[in-house]
């Protein structure tokens, strides 16, 4: 479904000539009458019920719609299980950050218990996340922030503490990921 929401208006209708069994003046008539973005659910729903079912391709339809016209997570999504130790922040975090005059923010995800607080580096996050190939690629997509960790939007000055938190939602464009974090001292629990 979310393949062809994300094909060009005009490779749509060539996806209903070959993939379809609408006939070609019926096809005239929608491009002039419908609405290209309902013309393309349309063309998903189509698709997704003939590989799959009927089911699938309703469930298909509202869950592209939670995650990309009203920015929710989807029920379903991909889980990656990653050590905390593996992308702790070495950078010591200030004291003092004044974000509005373009200094670090200091985002802290979970509850505030600074028994349990541990600084991240969410490039490294975002690549062992599979989301990114290497740190450069991740902090490249930082940079043009399209990240955000449970809702909130990041930059590349933000330093992240995790604190207490046991799984967050990692966007990073328009890939969701749940993010358990693990630490190695807890053999697999948290």
């Amino acid at each position: 479904y979310g393949k062809i929401m994300s094909i060009s208006d005009e490779m749509m209708w060539r996806y209903y000539e070959l993939l379809t069994d609408v006939q070609v003046p019926e096809l005239e008539k929608m491009k002039h009458e419908s609405h290209p973005m309902q013309a393309k659910k349309d063309l998903a729903r189509i698709i997704v019920k003939d590989f799959h079912s009927g089911e699938a391709a309703e469930k298909a339809g509202e869950d592209w719609a939670k995650q990309f016209q009203k920015g929710a997570v989807p029920e379903e999504i991909d889980i990656s299980e990653i050590q905390i130790d593996t992308i702790r922040a070495a950078d010591v975090i200030p004291d003092n950050p004044v974000p509005e005059t373009g200094g670090p923010a200091i985002l802290c995800i979970g509850a505030h218990s600074p028994r349990n607080q541990v600084a991240i580096r969410v490039d490294k996050l975002i690549r062992q996340a599979g989301l990114a190939t290497s740190n450069t690629e991740a902090t490249a997509k930082i940079k043009s922030k399209a990240v955000s960790i449970n809702g909130t939007n990041l930059s590349e000055k933000d330093f992240i503490i995790i604190c207490s938190q046991h799984e967050i939602t990692l966007r990073v464009g328009r890939k969701i990921k749940k993010i358990r974090l693990l630490r190695a001292n807890t053999s697999g629990s948290n």
